[in-house]
């Protein structure tokens, strides 16, 4: 009983610290003849050692290992006329060394295929890129390579095979070449095109080093190198069916069939930026980008205090789609210098366009009319009391000549004398009066005294009168 209770107690500690993750992985799938890697990872384990059990279940084929690393590798071959293609599965147990005895286990498996064609893909390269989808820009040449998978390319050349690849696009032949690469531009924009390509493999006579003819790198799907051939080699398919079931196989020979749709589309291109980028402190700031290429299109806007580059490297978090024409309307606060940054995009090309705007105080100047109303009133003013003094002046002069005009004695005294004295000396003269010169018809009378009809004349009254007295 106690030994009972010592293993359930062991069982229960290890039960307790099995925490640990383990990561399986393989090369698949494999062309038949081929060789396919496995690879055991153990995350968060802790124990002094390891048991790692493969199995491939569909050939009952076991073999186990032990080490007290956390990782493990296992591989398989599967011979051509031996083994069969279709879908395989294999299986690792991962136990830990606990006391006397491994415990607990835990199980993983991996599916895969072997297959009787060569495996890999066609891989779209613009400006020395992969692209990562379907879309290419119709701007830029084109170069498709078929990236075939590291175990086939290690199977050609173990056994001394050399490769050639036709190319089609919609079914139209298009040559061969032995590097496994297809150079094409695509100037017609918005028309998908299937691409085709038949890789054939077949072992050659004459001596070839296959070790530069193929590229494998570790992590990296390999291909082909080599130079172009000819394109003046006929078409694998006899009746031009353009079928991969119409090939005529060699059964010494390796065969891969690859096809993708490539999707050729317009770059953006900006046209032009219109509106004021120069604002007065306080304005609206209204832009319009114009902008073309295949849609559909997505941007975003943002918004940069002072002076910003582009780097053309700036991405958008949350892009909406637009039309190609971009209005912008916004109102900076404050600073003097902002940047706009436009980030247009579609599916083959992303542009971004830097708009500086400069914020600017206005000096203010006084309204036209505050000016104006003062000067013409000033003028007017000015104006009005010249005309006054003029006509001032010259009713004066008037009427100075008026009261010199007023001579009783008609004297030719130009001295100035008030109305005052005039009259004073009018009265005086009246009585006083001396007679200056005498006609034959009697005293010299003014003209506003001259005595009436009938009337008794004096000489010399004044006279006479001062001698009387």
């Amino acid at each position: 009983m106690f030994y009972y209770y010592l293993l359930c107690s062991l069982i229960s500690i290890s039960l307790s610290v099995n925490g640990y993750e383990v990561t399986l992985e393989q090369n698949g799938p494999i062309v038949i003849g081929g060789t396919i890697n496995f690879w055991a990872k153990i995350n968060g384990g802790n124990y002094p050692q390891y048991k790692y059990t493969w199995t491939d279940i569909k050939r009952s084929l076991k073999e186990s290992f032990t080490s007290k690393l956390p990782v493990n590798e296992w591989n398989l071959t599967y011979t051509k006329g031996k083994d069969s293609v279709g879908t395989y599965v294999v299986e690792l147990e991962v136990c830990e060394h606990t006391v006397f005895i491994y415990w607990p286990c835990t199980k993983h498996q991996t599916i895969f295929n072997v297959t009787e064609d060569i495996n890999g893909n066609i891989e779209f390269i613009q400006n020395s890129t992969v692209q990562n989808s379907d879309y290419v820009s119709n701007h830029t040449e084109v170069v498709h390579n078929i990236s075939i998978k590291n175990p086939d390319i290690a199977f050609l050349e173990d056994n001394n095979f050399t490769a050639v690849a036709f190319w089609f696009l919609n079914c139209s032949y298009y040559g061969m070449s032995s590097d496994l690469v297809f150079r094409y531009n695509y100037t017609a924009a918005d028309e998908d095109t299937t691409v085709k390509a038949v890789v054939v493999a077949a072992k050659l006579n004459e001596t070839l080093n296959l070790t530069d003819a193929f590229s494998d790198k570790p992590g990296v799907e390999g291909s082909w190198k080599g130079g172009n051939v000819s394109t003046s080699v006929l078409s694998p398919w006899p009746d031009g069916s353009c079928e991969d079931s119409y090939i005529p196989k060699d059964p010494d020979k390796y065969y891969g069939y690859f096809h993708r749709v490539i999707k050729p589309r317009r770059p953006i291109q900006v046209l032009e930026v219109k509106g004021n980028n120069w604002l007065k402190n306080g304005d609206l700031l209204d832009l319009t980008l114009t902008f073309n290429g295949s849609p559909p299109y997505l941007h975003c806007i943002k918004f940069i205090t002072g002076e910003y580059n582009a780097t053309g490297n700036e991405t958008c978090i949350h892009p909406t789609e637009t039309p190609p024409q971009i209005n912008v309307i916004h109102y900076f606060g404050t600073g003097e210098k902002h940047t706009v940054l436009f980030i247009i995009g579609n599916n083959v090309s992303r542009k971004v366009t830097a708009v500086v705007v400069t914020n600017y105080i206005a000096k203010k100047h006084a309204q036209l009319s505050v000016i104006i109303v003062p000067i013409s009133f000033t003028a007017l003013a000015v104006i009005l009391i010249v005309f006054g003094v003029a006509y001032y002046i010259q009713s004066k002069k008037r009427y100075t000549i008026e009261v010199a005009n007023f001579d009783f004695s008609a004297s030719n005294d130009t001295e100035y004398k008030s109305f005052k004295d005039r009259l004073r000396e009018a009265m005086s003269s009246a009585f006083t009066r001396v007679t200056e010169e005498e006609s034959e018809e009697g005293p010299y009378w003014s003209p506003s005294r001259k005595p009436a009809k009938n009337a008794v004349q004096f000489e010399n009254s004044d006279t006479d009168s001062q001698d009387s007295n």
